[in-house]
């Protein structure tokens, strides 16, 4: 899961580059959709959304223990070239061959990782290391 959000992290990064955003302004969630993926997570699978579409400050990947997924850009032309329809809003349920069930991220990943700032607990960490570490920081700050 760790390596998966540093990943999608840095996914994120490139695909907001203003540059790649003029030429790419789509994004589609892409699930592994197998036998282990989550019924909501198959919902998403395929969606394309505006690359600023708040959306993805709910679904950006991942979106829970183990999740797979992942967004990729797209430009207008491909959109196009593959009939992809541009989303504006998630289903609200989908069946998990039994139930509805509601189309979210599962419990406790209803966030962008890449919009969230890394604040770590320094209260277990020697005076040393907590102060190498907040020199550090302030010498470079993240974005």
């Amino acid at each position: 899961t760790n390596v998966q959000t540093a990943y999608n992290v840095g996914a994120y990064e490139e695909m907001t580059d203003p540059a790649v955003l003029k030429t790419r302004p789509y994004w589609q969630y892409d699930a592994v959709d197998d036998r282990r993926t989550r019924p909501a997570h198959r919902a998403m699978n395929g969606k394309v959304f505006p690359a600023d579409s708040p959306v993805w400050d709910t679904w950006y990947p991942p979106n829970g223990f183990r999740c797979r997924c992942s967004v990729s850009s797209l430009s207008q032309r491909q959109v196009d070239a593959m009939g992809l329809t541009v989303e504006t809003k998630v289903p609200d349920r989908v069946s998990n061959g039994m139930d509805m069930i509601p189309v979210i991220p599962d419990k406790d990943f209803n966030y962008n990782p890449a919009k969230v700032q890394w604040n770590p607990d320094l209260s277990d960490i020697s005076e040393p290391l907590r102060k190498a570490f907040l020199l550090h920081e302030k010498d470079n700050p993240q974005k």
